[in-house]
């Protein structure tokens, strides 16, 4: 699938939609809409769709979609559908690595661990969130040391 051109187009697409201004404008309506349930969902959903393109996760960072959806996940923390959405993103989003540091410093551990507890029945965010944690704390110590603070081993193996 990597290697298409069909999946070459379609990444590229993901490129020109964030050039567009495409992510100013959805972190800008989630902060201003904050308490809308679609809109958040709307948000995290759109972010981790570009970030599928690793050529984005810069760019989509830097205008903030970090905290944006971590604020999202915090506020909306029992919506199944944010919350997959949500933890794609940041699973996305931690392949950078100056954005693991932002995800540790808003309450990133706290958060996915959250999620995990609130969903502990759900396989699927089960799977997107131990993938989030992998990659938030791969070449991490300081988010190691918190996630294993927050019992996230226990909850892993769970």
């Amino acid at each position: 699938r990597g290697g298409s051109l069909e999946y070459e187009e379609q990444m590229q697409k993901y490129v020109e939609i964030t050039r567009s201004g495409a992510v100013e404008v959805t972190i800008e309506a989630a902060e201003t809409h904050s308490q809308e349930l679609e809109i958040q969902r709307s948000m995290c959903n759109i972010i981790w769709f570009l970030t599928r393109q690793s050529d984005n996760i810069k760019t989509v960072a830097r205008l903030g979609a970090v905290v944006a959806v971590l604020k999202a996940m915090d506020k909306f923390y029992d919506d199944t559908d944010l919350q997959k959405a949500g933890c794609s993103a940041i699973k996305n989003l931690a392949f950078h690595t100056p954005n693991k540091t932002i995800i540790g410093e808003n309450s990133g551990a706290r958060i996915l661990m959250r999620t995990m507890t609130s969903h502990k029945h759900d396989a699927d965010i089960q799977t997107l969130a131990c993938a989030a944690i992998i990659n938030v704390c791969a070449f991490s110590h300081e988010n190691q040391a918190v996630f294993v603070k927050q019992g996230a081993i226990d909850r892993i193996v769970e």
